[in-house]
C-alpha cells in the first residue's frame, strides 16, 4: 500500500479511515493489537501526555464492525505500574465491555530475542512472545514535544515495543537507529497521532499542554509525524531520528510533496531554545560515546585473549583468520549498541577455535 497521510481537525470518524488503510477481508478473524502511549504514567487524559481513551474506545467500535478476532491494548513499563495505568485511566473496564479486547503488558509474560540482520542495530533484545502473533499493528501516540528530538510521536513510540525498562534507557540516545529497526520488525498498518491536545515546552513527560484540535492518520509513523512537524512549523531535518528514517526509508520526494501541501498553524508550543536543545543532544552523544569506549575496552580485552591463546605468530601470519577479518569484527564489536553481554560471543569464538588447534 503506497504512503498515505491525513490531517483531521476536531472529531474522526474511525469507520472511514480504516478502509483506506486495511483490506476489510483480512481483518475478519484476525488479531490487532493497538500500541497506545502511556510514557507519562498516571497524568490526566487531558495533560496530553496519554493516549485518550474515548479516540481508543472509537477505534476499537469501528474495527469491531469488520469481526476481529482479538483486538490487544498495549504498551511497556516504563516509570510506573502498566497494570495500575490500565486500571486507573479505564482501559480494564474495555475488556469487560468487548469480549474480544485484552490488556497487554509488553514488559511481563514470556520473551523472545530478535536477533536481527546484519544491518540491524538491534541484537538480541528481549520482545513479548505475543508479538509473534499479531497480524495488523496500529500505533496510536499523542504529538508532544521533546528536549532531545524537539517533537515525539509515533515514531519514537516504537521504542516501547522493548520489554526492558533499563534497557529502554541505554538505548534511548540510539533512537533514530532503535526506532528503524523496530519499524521493520512490527511495520504498522495504521499509526495515529493525536494532536487534539499537545504537550509544549519540556516534553515528553513534562510541560505545558495546548490545544491544537488536529488528528495526524497515516501508514507510515515517520511521515505522520513529519506532518505534525511541519503543522508546528518545525523542519524534519532537525530533528534527528525523522531525518534519519527519511534517509533509510528513502522518503524525500514524497515528504516534500507532501510537506508542500501542508498550512502551517500558530500555536504556542513553546520550542526549547537552539542552546537548550544542543544542551540535550551533547548529553546524549556523550552516552552513545560511553558505550562505544566500552566495547573498545572489551575489544582490546578480547584481542589480548586471542593473543595468549593462539599466538602472535597465527594472529599476524593469517592462520587463524585473515587481517580483512579483524577489521571487520573490530568495526562489529566497538559500534555494537549492545553492551558486554554479546560480546562474549567472540571469546567463546577463540577458546573454540583453540581448543580445535589442541585437537587437531
Amino acid at each position: 500500500m503506497k504512503n498515505q497521510v491525513s490531517i483531521i481537525d476536531g472529531k474522526i470518524d474511525f469507520g472511514r479511515i480504516i478502509p483506506k488503510y486495511f483490506d476489510s477481508t483480512k481483518i475478519k478473524d484476525s488479531t490487532i493489537l493497538i500500541k497506545i502511549d502511556t510514557y507519562s504514567g498516571l497524568k490526566s487524559q487531558q495533560s496530553g501526555t496519554t493516549t485518550n481513551i474515548k479516540l481508543v474506545e472509537s477505534l476499537i467500535q469501528s474495527l469491531n464492525v469488520f469481526s476481529p478476532k482479538k483486538i490487544l491494548i498495549a504498551d511497556s513499563e516504563n516509570k510506573d505500574d502498566l497494570n495500575l495505568i490500565f486500571d486507573t485511566i479505564g482501559y480494564s473496564e474495555l475488556t469487560l465491555k468487548y469480549q474480544n479486547v485484552e490488556l497487554l503488558n509488553l514488559s511481563h509474560g514470556r520473551t523472545v530475542s530478535y536477533i536481527g540482520e546484519k544491518d540491524y542495530k538491534i541484537r538480541n533484545q528481549e520482545f513479548s512472545e505475543k508479538l509473534n502473533f499479531i497480524d495488523f499493528f496500529i500505533i496510536f501516540s499523542n504529538l508532544k514535544s521533546h528536549v532531545a528530538e524537539k517533537i515525539s510521536g509515533c515514531w519514537l513510540s516504537q521504542l516501547n515495543y522493548l520489554a526492558n525498562n533499563e534497557q529502554k534507557i541505554v538505548l534511548q540516545p540510539f533512537s533514530f537507529y532503535i526506532a528503524y529497526d523496530l519499524y521493520r520488525f512490527f511495520k504498522p498498518s495504521l499509526c495515529i497521532l493525536d494532536a487534539t491536545t499537545i504537550l509544549g515546552t519540556m516534553g515528553p513527560v513534562e510541560g505545558q499542554p495546548r490545544k491544537m484540535n488536529k488528528i495526524i492518520i497515516g501508514n507510515n509513523p515517520c511521515l505522520t509525524d513529519i506532518c505534525a512537524a511541519r503543522l508546528l512549523k518545525l523542519d524534519y531535518k532537525t530533528i534527528p531520528t525523522l531525518k534519519y528514517a527519511v534517509k533509510k526509508l528513502k522518503l524525500k520526494k514524497i515528504v516534500e510533496k507532501i510537506t508542500g501541501q501542508i498550512q502551517p498553524i500558530n500555536i504556542d508550543f513553546q520550542k526549547l531554545s537552539s542552546l537548550h536543545f544542543f544542551i540535550f543532544k551533547f548529553s546524549y552523544f556523550i552516552n552513545r560515546l560511553s558505550i562505544y569506549l566500552n566495547n573498545f575496552a572489551y575489544l582490546i580485552f578480547l584481542g589480548g585473549m586471542a593473543l595468549i591463546s593462539i599466538g602472535g605468530k597465527d594472529l599476524v601470519t593469517g592462520r587463524w583468520m585473515s587481517i580483512n577479518n579483524y577489521f571487520k569484527i573490530a568495526k562489529e564489536v566497538i559500534t555494537k549498541i549492545n553492551k558486554a553481554d554479546n560480546l562474549l560471543n567472540l571469546k567463546i569464538t577463540i577458546n573454540n577455535h583453540v581448543k580445535e588447534q589442541s585437537i587437531s
